[in-house]
């Protein structure tokens, strides 16, 4: 019994060493624009992460085509400034490039997106990431109806950090 209370507090003061390198996080200002979205952010280094995140979305089209449904995955290399911070916490931009599985009532597509983000986060209480954000999107086979080729879209994700 003695070394299980030992090998805990082990686990926690590794995990207080080492806080604040994975975050998972979600944006619930999505939903109410048919969007829901979640991630997760690996810190790679002192100012450098990389995210995953996966999408889904249903978005009614004024032409009269019904609705575009559509899932994808996405990938973000961040870079961090923050002279006083590690990352994940402070100002950041990054590149990214997602895949997109689109569907309307008349045909599918797959689509190939590029993106800019850039955006603030914060680690409140070691475990309550909040990450405001604005991002910008290149989406190719900009021909599938009612899809933009190109957006620009702001969020507000939070999330739980360890």
């Amino acid at each position: 019994m003695k070394k299980t209370i030992i090998l805990i507090i082990f686990l926690f003061t590794l995990q207080s060493t080492y806080s604040q390198s994975n975050i998972i996080k979600a944006n619930p200002l999505g939903i109410v624009f048919g969007i829901a979205n979640a991630g997760y952010e690996k810190t790679i280094n002192n100012n450098q992460s990389i995210t995953i995140s996966g999408t889904y979305f249903k978005e009614s089209i004024d032409e009269g085509d019904g609705d575009v449904n559509g899932f994808g995955a996405d990938a973000k290399y961040n870079f961090y400034f923050s002279s006083s911070t590690e990352a994940p916490v402070g100002f950041h931009v990054g590149p990214g490039i997602g895949v997109l599985f689109l569907s309307d009532d008349k045909d599918d597509a797959t689509v190939v997106s590029f993106n800019a983000l850039a955006g603030y986060q914060w680690v409140l209480w070691q475990s309550f990431a909040i990450d405001i954000f604005a991002q910008y999107d290149y989406i190719t086979d900009s021909n599938f109806s009612g899809v933009d080729s190109s957006y620009i879209g702001i969020g507000l994700s939070l999330g739980y950090a360890w």
